[in-house]
Formats: structure tokens, sequence, C-alpha cells
């Protein structure tokens, strides 16, 4: 009986080591090429999606009327635009996040104490230079989107 369960965890560890990670990085490898392929075809810029809570999720669309290339970086995720003029289709999510003692002892749920909001899709018209790098986020403060340059990430 132990042998057959050693024989089934190499199996397993044998099946992830030589048909799973091998094409997750394919896949992954393919991914990125098409970003390097779309920058280089269109010179294109950089922009990163960043989120301001715990909560929160910005979604991007699409750009121009079409799916986003996206590119990753070790921290962020972003993706890539046109230097000019682009229209940016995005959508803000955001919901409250309370631990589950804290609910217990205001007396929460999720029917009525927690509120999930969503944001309908808006179409974003940017002007963007070449040879830089912007950042999108949902300014909390303002109400509204915002899209500034970076210097630095």
């Amino acid at each position: 009986m132990q042998s057959g369960f050693i024989i089934a965890v190499a199996a397993f560890f044998a099946f992830v080591l030589l048909i799973y990670m091998p094409l997750t990085y394919l896949s992954l490898y393919l991914k990125d090429r098409k970003g390097r392929t779309f920058a280089q075809e269109h010179n294109a810029i950089k922009f990163y999606v960043k989120t301001n809570n715990v909560g929160g999720h910005l979604s991007v669309l699409g750009i121009n009327g079409k799916k986003p290339v996206i590119h990753r970086n070790m921290k962020l995720y972003g993706y890539y635009l046109s230097p000019g003029k682009n229209i940016i289709q995005v959508q803000y999510q955001y919901q409250p996040v309370l631990p589950n003692f804290l609910r217990k002892i205001l007396g929460l749920t999720y029917e009525y104490g927690i509120k999930q909001y969503r944001l309908e899709a808006e179409e974003l018209t940017i002007t963007v230079k070449p040879k830089t790098e912007y950042i999108l986020y949902y300014d909390h403060s303002k109400d509204d989107y915002a899209f500034e340059e970076v210097s630095q990430l």
C-alpha cells in the first residue's frame, strides 16, 4: 500500500514537472512575445494599473475598441498604448473589506452592512507621449479616474 502511494506522488510530480510547468511557461512566453512585438511595431508605451485598496479592482475592457495587449512587471501589471490619442474603456469595482470577527461584533451582514460598488464602464480619452510610462487608478477623493505620468515605479 505504501509503494502505491509513493508511485502516485511520483506520477503527480512527474506530470507537474514534465507537462504542466513547460506548458505554463510556453503560454507566458508567447503572451510576452505578442506584447513585445506590439511594442516594437507601434512604438508603444506602457501604462500600469494601480489599485488603491484591498477591496478595489480596476478593469481595462478595451483600448481603441480592441482587446488590450497586456504586459507584466514583477510588482504591477499593465497594458501597451500607441503614442498619441487613445480611448480606454475602464470599469471600477469596490467592496469595502472587513474581517469576519469585526462584522460579527458590529452585527453586519453582506445584505445590509457591506455594499459592493460597481461603476458603469466608461471611456477615457487620453493623449500619451512616446518613451514615457503612465499609471491609471481610481481616485476615491475625487471620485474619478486618474491617469498620470510616472518618473519611476
